[in-house]
């Protein structure tokens, strides 16, 4: 079989082995009838021998194979054509259709082999067929026919139009426009699953073109329809559209159509229709936002600029360029760094940019400075532009002209200094505080923090404020109003050192500024605010409601206002005053200043204030105590006078009561101690001066008050003061000095003579008797004179010199007098030294204790000692108890020394015993100052401290205390002997002696005193007392003891007598505890066996 060249054509598969002899056609075919038909068949034929030779067998298998006569052997060489199964993988040589044919017999149909040359890209497709060829004798096939058609370009057409068809069914349910196919001939509309979301469908509605055309706008539906006529027609290459479409919320979308005939029929006819709805409303309104948006960056007054990654600025808002005074056309294309190489201080600006650039947004103020002249501050801000994968491709730059604004607030925070008002801003997200400059020094926040944290601020104020502040802000948190009303409040700040501050706070309901939420207000420190505004309001209730009348006058005194006080007072009415000068009322100023002339002196120093005499409106005449203050201009002159008063008639009423009881006595109407000073000072001032004092002392005037009782006792006082007055001059002073004593102060009157004669008539006056309620009372005075200036010159010295003679008077039998003299003085001065050692002579130890021995005259023991006290003056060594007793008694000194006898003598007794001495009664004395129940808690603790058993304590008084005041006593002593104490009566015989006391008074002993002892062998008078003494005590129970025994005779009597006990001399003087307690321990009293 030749080619058409004329060459001869060998072809084997691949899956057959080279041939080793040349096919030629079999003889028995009828050749030229098969050469005919296979040269006119449009598939290629091949015959395929066992041997895998492969013969064309006709021109179009030669022509589909293109393989030249030289090259067919090398096609059936394993690996040089690669042969392909329809789905692209490699096939087997034993699935080669010629190969299954021929080797297997079967009958192969339409089997898709790809075939790809060595060294080429593409595949050749082939469709074949194959069949296994017979000899008559032979079962097996002795070779195969193979037929086959090339497919490459139909698969490439079907691979295509699959593509086609994938990319379309993608865009159909993908595509957010609406694609459609539309079938002209049945008017059935395939329409994308987006007609749902564009017309807000629940569901895809009926397919129709009637139901489509329905929702377009009837006002162009005809015009719509006319373009879709003219394109199906052929009139127009495609058919595009814009129209109003009806949404199913009732809004219209603007859409636009675009579509065209993709088939039609032999005679032009459309048959289908495909296209694209595309919802323009997005985009119309961006477009329309845009415009908005360059119109509105173009009237605005913010400088705008777009610079890319170079630092090329890529746009440029008019207010830039007007800024930087350079033409739009100027700026685009041109470095930024270029166009502010002019301006000082553009380095900021250049790395808000270079930030921005990497990726930061950044806020800041810039003062530029501008090439002709002249600041401006710039409000900044940079952000970074990035594209769809978020890179920065540029830089979004914002310049506000803030310098008015700047100019405002520098201003506006000089106000705020000013009116110490303060601006904030809480974040409530965020819970920061943004605060001005006045906020954070009221807040004390460091000038360089604008913002800071909530609970920061909120630490620094009380437990009130910040409950309250918590409570106000969890309603701003959970509001979701933005009404723009105002709460204020006050707020109480305490500061690091304790001082605290009342801020007043003021914050407007919750604000939402972009998606942030924001509370505003101010601050302001009203501590001083709130003082004075309690001060006004206290004001106010003063002026309304004080008991002080008030009035306000102009410039030229007359009243402009009054207050009810006022009214009060005066009994005038407002509305009769107004208009009036207050002067009306006035009628004189006892101060010495004139009416007139206050205005002038409070005008002249601000204020004045006095006393005057007023007129009310009843004629009635009082004292007021008034005040003038002066209101002032700015410019110093007066605007007001404020005047105050009150009624102090009450308290010169009052003044004058306690001047008479200051200076009066109630009782007798003499003047008192503070007058008499000063009238004796007003004699002792004149010259020549000279006259005297007479101290004046009623003799036992308290047995009076005591016996008769008080009322009677102010009856003898005022007697006494009419006849001490009704007997002096009229120019004397009798003055009462206090109790019973009188003072006459004698100006001129210094002759000794008539001194004595005076004072015998006063002696004789006062003395007289009494009547009084039917008793014939008697008193006696006693008398002390002493004489100016012979016995002093100031009333101190005076009335000492006069009280020391009136004591030497008293002491010389009283009811009779005596002058001053040196003598006298010598007494006193030693008076008062003695007084003086022994207000100190306790606390330096100087007091001890002497004890005397009382012995048992039956059994010759000592049974008790008595405890005296001696003082041992640093100076004058010991002195005597009868010189420094008295005048502890007088000075009421006897009371903590008496107390300290019997604290010491308690510890001396318990050291006695400790010492071995068997017990033995402690003996003390209790004076009439000391015997009072007070003494009772002090014998306690001694007791308590010392640890003495009260049995063996005795308590010593005389008689005179017992009776000065009986039931005082009784109720003394039973608590003593309630104790377990023994009371004995000291110096017994010579005071009352009574029997009635002894019966009725808890007494153990009767002490006889020792004047009886004394002379009892020489006065036949004492044993006689010494004897009734001792029979009235036994009978009584009462023992008796003998002081003052010296003698063995006055020993014997009372032995004889049957007295109990003795003490004196002749058993032992008084000794130191020290001298006494080895006296006794001599005489074997630890033992009971004592040697007298």
């Amino acid at each position: 079989m030749n080619d058409t060249a004329g060459n001869d054509i060998v072809m084997s598969g691949p899956d057959l082995a080279p041939p080793d002899a040349e096919l030629t056609a079999p003889a028995h075919w009828p050749g030229e009838y098969y050469r005919t038909a296979l040269a006119h068949l449009n598939e290629g034929v091949l015959f395929v021998s066992p041997s895998g030779c492969m013969v064309p067998g006709n021109p179009e298998a030669v022509r589909i194979i293109a393989v030249p006569s030289a090259e067919l052997s090398h096609v059936t060489r394993e690996g040089e054509w690669e042969t392909l199964t329809e789905n692209g993988e490699p096939l087997a040589m034993e699935d080669r259709p010629g190969a299954r044919a021929c080797f297997a017999g079967e009958t192969v149909e339409r089997q898709v082999v790809g075939m790809r040359r060595p060294g080429a890209a593409e595949v050749q497709w082939l469709r074949m067929n194959a069949a296994p060829v017979y000899q008559p004798e032979k079962q097996e096939p002795v070779g195969a026919v193979v037929t086959f058609v090339d497919i490459t370009r139909e698969r490439q057409r079907q691979e295509s139009l699959q593509r086609m068809e994938a990319r379309w069914q993608a865009l159909f349910e993908t595509s957010g426009d609406v694609v459609y196919d539309f079938d002209v001939a049945t008017g059935r509309l395939e329409l994308a699953p987006a007609w749902m979301q564009m017309l807000g469908l629940g569901r895809m509605p009926d397919d129709h073109y009637q139901d489509w055309l329905k929702r377009v706008d009837p006002q162009v539906r005809g015009d719509v329809e006319a373009a879709l006529c003219a394109h199906l027609q052929g009139e127009t290459a495609d058919y595009s559209v814009e129209y109003p479409l009806l949404h199913e919320s009732g809004d219209w979308l603007h859409v636009f159509e675009r579509g065209c005939v993709y088939q039609r029929d032999a005679d032009g006819k459309p048959l289908r229709m495909h296209g694209v709805i595309i919802d323009l409303s997005r985009q119309l309104r961006a477009e329309e936002a845009q415009r908005r948006l360059e119109g509105i960056v173009a009237a605005s007054s913010d400088a705008m600029a777009f610079i890319d990654t170079e630092g090329l600025v890529g746009f440029a808002s008019p207010a830039l360029c007007h800024l930087l005074s350079i033409g739009v056309q100027e700026v685009r294309g041109r470095q930024l760094e270029e166009l502010l190489a002019a301006y000082a201080n553009r380095r900021e600006l250049m790395q808000g940019i270079e930030g921005a650039l990497a990726g930061r947004n950044l806020r800041m103020q810039t003062w530029l400075t501008l090439p002709g002249g002249g600041v401006r501050c710039l409000e900044s801000s940079f952000d970074p532009y990035r594209n769809t994968e978020g890179q920065v491709v540029g830089a979004v730059c914002v310049l506000r002209d803030m310098t008015d604004n700047a100019r405002k607030t520098l201003l506006f925070e000089q106000a705020e200094r000013a009116a110490q008002i303060g601006g904030w801003m809480l974040d409530i997200d965020a819970d920061v505080l943004d605060l001005s400059q006045q906020a954070r020094e009221l807040l004390n926040i460091a000038a360089d923090r604008q913002q800071v944290p909530l609970a920061e601020v909120m630490a620094q104020f009380d437990e009130a404020t910040f409950k309250k502040a918590g409570r106000l802000l969890e309603a701003f948190r959970h509001s979701h109003s933005v009404a723009t009303h105002e709460i204020h409040f006050d707020a109480v700040l305490v500061t690091p050192h304790g001082v605290r501050r009342r801020l007043a706070l003021s914050a407007r309901t919750l604000q939402v500024v972009g998606q942030g939420h924001y509370v505003t207000g101010s601050v302001q420190d009203v501590t001083s605010l709130r003082r004075a505004e309690r001060e006004l309001m206290l004001s106010a209730q003063v002026f309304e409601h004080g008991s002080e009348a008030v009035f306000i006058t102009d410039a030229s005194h007359r009243i402009l206002r009054v207050n009810p006080a006022f009214e009060a007072i005066t009994g005038y009415a407002a509305g009769e005053v107004l208009g009036l000068t207050p002067d009306f009322r006035c009628v004189s100023s006892p101060g010495g200043t004139s009416i007139s002339q206050r205005w002038e002196l409070a005008e002249q120093t601000g204020r004045w204030q006095g006393e005057i005499v007023c007129r009310r409106r009843s004629g009635e005449h009082y004292y007021e105590w008034s005040a003038l203050s002066v209101v002032r201009h700015a410019n110093g002159s007066v605007l007001y006078f404020i005047g105050q008063f009150s009624d102090i008639s009450a308290v010169k009423a009052a003044e004058a009561r306690a001047l008479r009881l200051a200076c009066f006595d109630p009782l007798t109407g003499l003047p008192n101690r503070s007058l008499l000073f000063d009238r004796l000072q007003e004699v002792l001032n004149r010259e020549p001066h000279n006259g005297a004092v007479l101290f004046c002392d009623l003799d036992r005037f308290k047995n009076i008050n005591d016996s008769l009782g008080h009322t009677l006792g102010d009856a003898v006082l005022k007697e006494v003061a009419r006849r001490l007055v009704a007997r002096v001059r009229p120019g004397d002073t009798v003055c009462r000095y206090g109790g019973d004593e009188f003072v006459l102060v004698l100006p001129g009157l210094s002759d000794c003579v008539v001194l004595e004669q005076l004072a015998e008539q006063l002696l004789a006056d006062v003395s007289s008797p009494i009547l009084l309620d039917g008793l014939d009372l008697r008193v006696t005075p006693s008398l002390g004179v002493a004489v100016f200036p012979r016995d002093g010159n100031d009333c101190d010295a005076l009335l000492r010199h006069a009280d020391a003679a009136l004591y030497h008077a008293k002491s010389r039998g009283r009811n009779t007098y005596r002058f001053f003299t040196r003598e006298i003085d010598d007494r006193v001065s030693e008076y008062l030294h003695i007084e003086h050692g022994l207000r100190s002579a306790l606390e330096r130890g100087e007091f001890e204790l002497h004890y005397q021995p009382q012995v048992d005259m039956a059994f010759g023991r000592v049974v008790g000692v008595e405890a005296l006290l001696r003082w041992k003056h640093p100076e004058q060594g010991m002195i005597s108890p009868v010189r420094f007793i008295p005048i502890a008694e007088e000075t009421g000194l006897i009371v903590p020394i008496g107390m300290w006898v019997i604290r010491e003598a308690c510890r001396q007794a318990m050291l006695w015993r400790r010492a071995g001495l068997r017990p033995m009664t402690m003996a003390v004395n209790l004076s009439g100052r000391q015997f009072s129940r007070s003494v009772i808690e002090g014998i306690d603790e001694a007791l308590a401290d010392s640890g003495l058993d009260p049995r063996w304590l005795q308590v010593e008084v005389t008689e005179s205390v017992i009776m000065e005041d009986t039931q005082e006593a009784y109720t003394v002593l039973e608590a003593l002997r309630a104790r377990g104490l023994t009371v004995a009566v000291d110096d017994f015989g010579t005071g009352y002696s009574s029997l009635a006391y002894l019966k009725r008074f808890p007494i153990d002993k009767l002490k006889i005193d020792r004047s009886f002892i004394r002379d009892i062998d020489l006065d036949e008078d004492n044993p006689v007392i010494v004897d009734a003494i001792i029979g009235m005590a036994h009978n009584l129970r009462i023992k008796v003891l003998a002081e003052g025994v010296e003698t063995r005779a006055q020993w014997d009597y009372l032995r004889q007598q049957g007295c109990d006990e003795v003490q004196g001399y002749l058993v032992s003087r008084p000794q130191p505890a020290a001298a006494l307690g080895q006296w006794m321990l001599e005489r074997g009293m630890q033992h009971g066996r004592e040697r007298l």
